[in-house]
């Protein structure tokens, strides 16, 4: 009882002497407990933010494009490597498609 009695006094002491210390660390406490608890609380929420986006917006599982060398065009090597991609195993569609279906409006 007696460790207990003295402990409490310095830390009682030790607050009254140092208020703006004792102020900061308790914000830096609470924060850090607010973080955790969002981080506990959001977990179903937050834990495949890509498939729910994707299902909102029916989004494209990969992109591929060629970007030209800043001297020159696109070579015929790159432009026969993106039409191999479009006739890849499970594409359904590509940039052009889409270019060339009208508007819903």
């Amino acid at each position: 009882m007696g460790r207990i009695l003295l402990v409490c006094r310095l830390v009682a002491r030790d607050l009254r002497r140092r208020r703006g210390e004792a102020l900061a660390l308790l914000l830096a406490i609470m924060a850090a407990t607010t973080t955790l608890t969002l981080g506990l609380v959001l977990h179903g929420e937050t834990s495949q933010p890509y498939e729910q986006t994707r299902a909102a917006t029916a989004g494209p599982d990969v992109v591929a494009s060629v970007f030209p060398p800043a001297a020159g065009g696109v070579s015929p090597r790159q432009v026969t490597a993106l039409d191999a991609l479009t006739k890849a195993p499970g594409v359904t569609r590509r940039a052009a498609d889409l270019l060339l279906e009208p508007e819903a409006g």
